[in-house]
């Protein structure tokens, strides 16, 4: 997955040690394959310094003895900081001490000059960038594979936003091809008196399309397999009849759950000769722009990101602009990527369909431009089927072009499942072919794993998932047995509370761990005051907010010499100046899990602050105004962080 090339802005104290330190190390051991950047961390416990770089693997390349680099080192990195640092040399690390007084001083300056901005606006170049998620096709209701992409496009979204860039939020309408053609032929099936609708009833009305598409999919199954049994050989007839009793109890389950539907529509269904030939017609039509067809897949299709949007909105996504994969090609841009394609000099004839072949122009050198992995292999891009329709990744290509152009964009990031790689490392090298080189360059796919609820098995077209309706249901109703639980009582506002709770606590899971690893659900996790998760880092922010306001006011901190004893107090500081890089980082990497990762450290820290440090009862009030300050620190950082995740700030629990 491609990094952003962000430069790191040196307005915050801890972004300008390690900005200062990096140069150094640079002019002194010469240029490294991997920033070294990257490399500088907090070391162990048990280590008297406050930041590490590991030097032993490099000490050769100094062009001068390592006394005279640390005492040159700690000048400059004074110099650059306005804080007193000492550099040492120790077991092979080269480590940084800081003036623990100058150093609270200079971070609690920065902070109220930003207050709750405080790590944000970081963009030293105000970019543009597009990001694209969810895109669910207008089938069903959205589900728990769809929670993460909508999760994770949110976060980065937010994140990027937080960090100063312009964004641009967008869903891709995927309502062409087969299967919106075979969810319509079930609709119209329906509507024979004219009246589709009187199927619908008071359940949510993406959920009650969804039946409808999985009848009818089934149905169009059991239809065809019944031909196939009928002509059959011998060979193939017993394994063909067992194929049919499994389809058939499929179907017994799905009728159980809206008979009405089912019945109407396999008298109907069972009828037709052949049903896939109505479905073609139907794709083919309403690509054409067939008036009478667009009427019903429009009128459909809008019910159902009706539902989509109210879904999304439980979690606090919303959109900028809601794309129409047939907007694209009635507009005539996809027949626009059509024509340069065949004047392309990759273009040809491949099984008898118009296609894209990258044989004669791709290597290893431009797979790494483009962030294709080597060993992939990438088979020739059909543009266009025999039958005279395009196929998505047609359209992929007129629309990443429409992303950059309409908005400008620098970059534009696709939140798309991992097993869609090769699909998108094709349109990265259309892009390419032709002429398109920047967009190919600039076209991030940002992938992810699956994620999956133990002891249920997901099938969009059989009818069979967990929607993230059910899913937000099921994190509510465990947010208040919890809450519940621990307060003995029900509150007046109970029920706003856990319903942010639980809503937020799906958000925080669903990012909580890298992109690139399977996530499984577990309730019982994801609502825990213990662990790192939101109902745990909600609960330490409100735990702020309440101290806060039982403090009233308060001046800022104008005395620092007595952090110079107090470990626990000085060490909670020095996480909080942290998080201006943990944004930067998370964003260069384009990684939430670290801002996660974050916000349980910090939280972990001021827990323990909290339970051993007295703040409000500190009679020294020049103390008690360091120790005020800071938790106002954690407020702030730890709300800034959760509004990045997602996750409803609560000033009660």
């Amino acid at each position: 997955m491609a990094n952003l090339p962000l430069s790191i802005n040196d307005k915050y104290l801890y972004n300008r040690i390690l900005l200062a330190l990096r140069e150094s190390l640079d002019d002194e051991l010469g240029p490294s394959s991997q920033d070294r950047l990257f490399l500088i961390s907090e070391p162990p416990e048990n280590v008297d310094a406050d930041l590490s770089y590991p030097l032993v693997r490099e000490i050769r390349q100094m062009k001068r003895g390592i006394e005279d680099y640390t005492k040159e080192l700690s000048r400059k990195l004074t110099e650059a900081s306005g804080v007193k640092i000492d550099a040492t040399y120790t077991s092979g690390y080269l480590n940084l001490k800081f003036n623990r007084v100058e150093f609270a001083k200079k971070f609690f300056e920065e902070f109220f000059r930003d207050l709750d901005n405080y790590g944000g606006g970081q963009a030293v170049k105000k970019l543009n960038i597009v990001v694209e998620h969810t895109s669910a096709n207008p089938l069903h209701p959205l589900h728990i594979g769809h929670a993460r992409n909508s999760c994770l496009g949110d976060t980065i979204s937010r994140l990027l936003k937080f960090y100063g860039t312009n964004i641009e939020r967008r869903f891709y309408i995927d309502d062409m091809g087969r299967q919106m053609a075979l969810l319509i032929y079930g609709i119209l099936k329906l509507n024979e008196d004219g009246d589709w609708k009187r199927f619908l009833n008071e359940e949510k009305i993406d959920h009650r399309i969804g039946e409808i598409y999985a009848a009818t999919n089934i149905l169009v199954e059991i239809n065809e397999l019944k031909k196939k049994i009928k002509s059959a050989s011998e060979d193939d007839y017993q394994a063909l009849i067992a194929q049919q009793d499994e389809l058939v109890a499929e179907s017994a389950r799905i009728r159980d759950r809206s008979p009405e539907i089912f019945d109407v529509l396999a008298e109907k269904i069972m009828k037709d000769e052949d049903p896939e030939k109505e479905i073609s017609q139907l794709s083919l039509r309403y690509e054409q722009h067939d008036e009478n067809v667009v009427k019903i897949f429009r009128e459909v299709i809008e019910l159902v990101i009706g539902g989509f949007k109210e879904t999304l909105g439980k979690l606090g996504i919303e959109f900028d602009k809601w794309d129409y994969e047939s907007d694209l090609v009635w507009s005539g841009l996809v027949d626009e990527i059509l024509r340069k394609a065949r004047e392309s000099q990759v273009f040809t004839i491949y099984k008898g369909a118009e296609a894209l072949s990258y044989e004669t122009i791709l290597n290893d050198s431009l797979k790494e431009k483009l962030f294709i992995p080597k060993e992939m292999d990438i088979p020739p891009l059909i543009l266009k089927r025999s039958d005279g329709t395009t196929l998505y990744t047609t359209r992929d290509i007129a629309y990443s072009i429409k992303k950059f152009k309409e908005f400008n964009a620098d970059y534009v990031i696709n939140v798309i499942a991992k097993e869609q790689t090769l699909p998108q490392a094709q349109l990265r090298l259309a892009l390419y072919s032709l002429g398109y080189r920047e967009y190919a360059e600039r076209l991030i796919h940002y992938s992810y794993e699956m994620v999956n609820l133990p002891g249920y098995k997901m099938s969009g077209r059989r009818g069979r998932f967990v929607s993230l309706d059910e899913l937000i249901e099921m994190s509510e109703n465990a947010a208040k047995q919890e809450l519940l639980k621990r307060k003995g009582q029900v509150a007046e506002d109970v029920e706003q509370v856990y319903k942010a709770v639980g809503r937020s606590a799906v958000r925080y899971s669903l990012v909580s761990i890298s992109s690139e690893k399977p996530l499984v659900l577990k309730l019982n996790d994801v609502i825990n005051f213990e662990k790192n998760t939101a109902p745990y880092v909600q609960y330490t922010y409100a735990r702020a907010f309440s101290l806060l306001a039982k403090a009233g006011s308060y001046e800022r901190p104008t005395e620092f010499d007595i952090i110079e004893k107090d470990d626990q107090t000085y060490k909670l500081i020095r996480s909080l100046s942290k998080f201006p890089w943990v944004i930067h980082k998370s964003t260069t990497e384009l990684k939430p899990e670290l801002i996660v990762a974050y916000l349980g450290d910090i939280s972990q820290k001021f827990n323990s602050w909290y339970d051993n440090v007295p703040v409000l009862g500190e009679k020294d009030e020049r103390y008690r105004a360091l120790k005020i300050a800071t938790v106002n620190a954690v407020k702030s950082i730890i709300g800034s962080a959760l509004n990045i995740v997602g996750v409803v700030t609560l000033e009660k629990m």
